[in-house]
């Protein structure tokens, strides 16, 4: 066995850690990320934005609920299980910026949603998990698909796996999202039903995954289901390509450990799977193929073994040492950059809180990439659609864009809907960002893209340092000044409020034939609401 990692060193003296930026809205932001989702639901009827609604709801869709992958309208299993893991670990770890915020409600949602998806794809009689709906090949040729799904009622296919081949990683991501959203329950509504059914449901499939020591990721698969076509990595390849499921299968038991908890018997034995399968984090971050981070985590939280904290620690030492631009946003892909950087960021936060002495580097580094992102650039440019005075106007996104039949072309047409919360790809270089729809790497938005960033933004609105300013350095890379207003934090007016918020009451109309009249008094306020009140019970 190697020896661990050492720890990284102590931070310069004069990194203080994290201090909200009072021009930014990271509270806001936070409830318009858990409202992306809501944009994303596939099904019976989202709850918001207006311009949504019930669509792929025929007997053509195997599973009529789950989330749209991107700007298209495939639910791949494997993003899709990582993203509501991913929300629900950020949950686990900073639950007070949820609570702070206001966005609770609206996190609970999105987790039971996405839970009846994982919940249905499974079939223990027939032992055999669906694990993608759609043609990827077939959504993505075209963007004339940009018309609502609700008005599309085409024939739809799903592909599922059988124990021959299960597909580990996505069975174990939707284990982990199962547990961490009944860890949470536990926490937030104890009573709500089905929370055992989660567990149940999680220990189910990851033993399903596992397959006796022979766990196999899904792209190494031959595919069943009516969109059968002899190989997995035909269909989802050039998507979602696995490179491999001991990181998933190792996040999936220590979910199912925190979820089950210390007074079951299980609970060791669970510790031990997640040992078993467990892999290093390295200095790249976090993404829908690599759940290193989260494991060495909960991992720490689970033993207290160092070892796990100093292999988090070298990871996160890596990623303030990574490339940057002038203004400290660390780059690590041509593709989705600051996806990468808030991915960072959330490791790095998650780091912070299990080793309180050399947290003021980590959480000046994570700020400093949240807060880019939020505005805090050259620019002054938010790269989260509907917050502040600029952010992006045309994502790559078929149903915001909303094309009228003559203008089903990538290229054409004014973007017709605020697709409020979503975080774009963004760009490599201060100011380099284009706003074409066009340039998906740059310009797409997608359910993994949003999941750490909230994790971190929870993280954020929870964190406790010594600082009395914002952050300009993290020890590696300083800038100098912040360039956030006060119209950072400005927030679009088609952005819905927060779920459990009492909404004012309408203006009434004025009364018949007398414009001179003054308007009646307005009616009482409604009797004032807490999130805490609100449940959502599905399955």
């Amino acid at each position: 066995t190697n020896p661990p990692p050492p720890p990284p060193p102590p931070p310069p003296s004069n990194i203080k850690g994290c201090y909200l930026n009072p021009s930014l809205g990271y509270g806001a932001s936070l409830i318009q990320s858990m409202k992306f989702y809501q944009a994303q639901e596939g099904g019976n009827g989202p709850s918001v934005p207006k311009w949504r609604g019930a669509c792929y709801t025929g007997t053509n869709e195997k599973i009529k609920s789950g989330w749209f992958d991107a700007g298209d309208y495939v639910k791949f299993g494997l993003p899709m299980g990582y993203s509501a893991s991913v929300l629900a670990l950020g949950a686990l770890d900073f639950p007070g910026g949820y609570e702070s915020s206001g966005a609770k409600a609206d996190l609970i949602h999105n987790l039971l949603f996405a839970a009846e998806f994982f919940t249905t794809a499974w079939n223990k009689k027939d032992n055999t998990l669906i694990v993608q709906i759609g043609d990827g090949g077939k959504d993505h040729a075209s963007f004339c698909a940009c018309k609502y799904p609700e008005r599309q009622a085409e024939w739809r296919p799903f592909y599922e796996l059988s124990s021959s081949c299960p597909g580990s990683d996505v069975a174990a991501g939707y284990a982990a999202s199962l547990a961490g959203t009944a860890a949470l329950l536990k926490k937030w509504q104890p009573t709500h039903p089905d929370i055992q059914k989660f567990i149940d449901t999680a220990i189910e499939l990851w033993n399903f995954g596992d397959n006796n020591g022979n766990a196999k990721p899904y792209t190494a698969c031959g595919a069943g289901g009516s969109g059968s076509s002899g190989s997995m990595s035909a269909v989802a390849g050039n998507f979602y390509s696995s490179g491999g499921a001991s990181d998933q299968m190792s996040f999936g038991a220590a979910m199912i450990a925190v979820a089950v908890g210390k007074g079951d018997s299980g609970y060791p034995t669970w510790i031990g799977r997640a040992e078993k399968y467990y892999e290093a984090p390295s200095n790249f971050p976090m993404s829908w193929d690599d759940t290193k981070g989260p494991s060495a985590m909960l991992l720490y939280d689970l033993t207290q073994k160092s070892s796990y904290l100093s292999a988090l620690g070298s990871a996160v030492n890596g990623f303030i040492k990574q490339k940057h631009t002038p203004n400290c946003l660390r780059v690590f892909s041509g593709w989705g950059p600051l996806r990468y950087a808030a991915n960072a960021a959330f490791m790095a936060l998650g780091y912070a809180k299990r080793a309180p002495q050399y947290a003021a580097q980590a959480q000046a580094f994570a700020q400093m990439q949240i807060d880019y992102i939020l505005g805090d650039n050259p620019q002054q440019f938010s790269y989260v659609i509907g917050i502040s005075s600029k952010f992006p106007q045309n994502p790559h996104h078929r149903s915001a864009a909303d094309c009228a039949p003559s203008q089903c072309d990538i290229n054409k047409g004014q973007t017709q809907h605020v697709l409020c919360g979503a975080l774009v790809g963004g760009a490599t270089t201060d100011g380099g960002y284009g706003d074409k729809r066009a340039d998906y790497q740059q310009s797409e938005v997608a359910t993994d893209y949003n999941a750490a960033f909230s994790g971190a933004l929870a993280a954020l609105l929870d964190c406790k340092s010594t600082a009395t300013a914002v952050p300009l350095s993290d020890g590696v890379c300083t800038k100098q000044k912040s360039f956030a207003t006060s119209s950072s934090n400005q927030v679009h007016s088609s952005c819905p409020s927060a779920l459990g918020t009492a909404q004012p009451p309408p203006p009434p109309p004025p009364p018949p034939d007398t414009p001179n009249t003054p308007p009646p008094p307005p009616p009482p306020p409604p009797p004032p609401t807490t999130e805490d009140k609100f449940s959502i019970q599905i399955g």
